[in-house]
């Protein structure tokens, strides 16, 4: 029996969470009796339910930002492969521009709808946290810097893809090496941070190496082994990615930590980026008019998309509080590219390509997976 007093007990309908099941107990003739046990296993359920949803929501955006990175470097190679123009990667700033655009346009919209104003100060992410009135330089500098480096990471993709190309290596593959960028990443948080560098991270930069290694190998065709002077070109820009990913880190590890939203952070570096790349797509139709043709600049346009849309569902993957897995299986997107380059170009891959995309896929997740998960 519950007890003779005015009480109100709400529990969540299984059937619709929108609508509460309540029970009002003001008179003691209305009191209701109810099984602990029965309660006790409804709750359950919809805890259990809650976390299936929740579990299943963050799996689902890593991999989805995974094929989505993976699609953006895909549609890059092949582009690169049809015609060496570096100048091609300058329409991405069509979409770097209107998708933030689109963002912040909804944003806006649901201010409005709560607050009955577009824009509030309190709710800027540029200000400070403790002096809403005052906008914050450092955020300012650190997401220039990032836009900068989104626009480097692209035009770098392109030159691994071209070099890769060159040198009869499958792209996929090739990336395969930016998956140091986990081990990067964890060493430079170890000196600046003071996070632990495990045994793991060791385990998987070793895989990872061996990787590297593979890929060198198969193209050592003299009988001296010495690595062909063209592979070292891809191979030093894989590792200048990775350089570039690691300060994309720390840089999001400072602004998160200032209270700036990362995703919002994400696009407005795209916002930043896409104002860098339209001031080159116009200097580069200047002095090399109808150099690309609107074909080429809807399909670099679809590219740059998917790059949004990969970093965005990284960004809400991360959220979940599973940083290593969600990192872990981002990093995968050497290895989506790759079945696209088999399925899409009927490319045969060699045995040393296998070897290196199964080695570094392996050492990213042993050195990405948490020891609690």
């Amino acid at each position: 029996m519950i007890p003779n007093r005015d009480r109100r007990i709400e529990i969540q309908n299984p059937t619709n969470e929108m609508q509460p099941i309540i029970f009002d107990e003001i008179h003691e003739e209305n009191m209701i009796q109810y099984d602990s046990k029965e309660f006790s296993e409804l709750q359950s359920f919809v805890n259990l339910r809650k976390q299936i949803t929740e579990q299943n929501s963050w799996l689902i955006y890593s991999v989805m930002g995974a094929i989505s990175l993976a699609s953006h470097n895909y549609i890059i190679s092949v582009q690169m492969n049809m015609k060496n123009n570096s100048s091609y990667i300058y329409s991405e700033c069509f979409s770097f521009i209107t998708f933030p655009l689109c963002y912040h346009a909804l944003q806006a919209y649901n201010t409005w709808q709560s607050r009955g104003k577009f824009w509030t100060k309190d709710k800027s992410q540029l200000t400070l946290i403790s002096n809403r009135e005052k906008i914050d330089i450092h955020k300012i500098i650190l997401l220039i810097f990032r836009g900068i480096l989104q626009v480097m990471i692209p035009l770098n993709t392109a030159l691994i893809a071209f070099y890769a190309i060159k040198v009869d290596m499958s792209v996929g593959a090739m990336y395969s090496i930016v998956t140091l960028a986990s081990f990067f990443i964890a060493f430079t948080f170890y000196i600046l941070y003071k996070e632990k560098l495990l045994v793991r991270h060791i385990v998987g930069m070793v895989l990872m190496i061996f990787g590297v290694i593979s890929i060198a190998v198969s193209k050592s065709r003299n009988q001296d082994m010495t690595i062909s002077p063209q592979l070292i070109i891809p191979i030093m820009l894989c590792l200048l990615q990775c350089t570039f990913l690691t300060v994309c880190a720390v840089i999001l590890r400072q602004v998160t930590k200032r209270g700036y939203d990362s995703i919002q952070f994400s696009q407005d570096s795209f916002l930043v980026a896409g104002i860098f790349y339209l001031i080159l797509f116009i200097y580069s139709q200047t002095v090399f008019p109808g150099s690309i043709t609107t074909q080429k600049i809807i399909i670099l346009t679809l590219a740059g998309a998917f790059l949004i849309l990969g970093s965005t569902f990284q960004n809400v993957a991360l959220k979940s509080g599973r940083g290593g897995v969600v990192m872990a299986i981002i990093q995968c997107q050497s290895l989506f590219q790759f079945v696209f380059e088999i399925f899409l170009q009927f490319r045969v891959p060699n045995i040393f390509e296998i070897t290196s995309l199964s080695l570094s896929t392996v050492g990213v997740i042993i050195a990405s997976l948490k020891d609690n998960q």
